[in-house]
């Protein structure tokens, strides 16, 4: 038996997952690009850890450890490279702006 801390965080990260994958759809709703893609990345890598969670919990050991959690890290390191990439982006529109001012 694993131990049952593993299903209270795949609890906490469904919901969480959720909140963000509805905050998306609003989001993608309204046109904003940029937010929409750093919640559906947040989202979608707290949902597929949330499964890791649930693996373990289950003792899915080749599941959880080969398969979920790498492709979480992934969706996450991807999300932090969004997440820079597009605070440069603001920052060099500000700086734009503030040049031309």
């Amino acid at each position: 038996m694993s131990h049952p801390a593993h299903f209270v965080a795949f609890i906490f990260l469904a919901i969480a997952a959720l909140i963000l994958l509805s905050i998306s759809l609003k989001i993608g709703l309204r046109g904003q690009r940029t937010l929409f893609n750093m919640s559906l990345l947040l989202g979608t890598g707290s949902f597929i850890h949330s499964l890791y969670h649930l693996a373990e919990y289950l003792n899915l050991v080749i599941l959880a450890d080969l398969i979920l959690l790498p492709i979480s890290a992934s969706l996450f390191a991807v999300f932090a490279l969004y997440y820079l990439k597009s605070g440069r982006e603001r920052k060099m529109e500000l700086e734009a702006v503030t040049i031309g001012d």
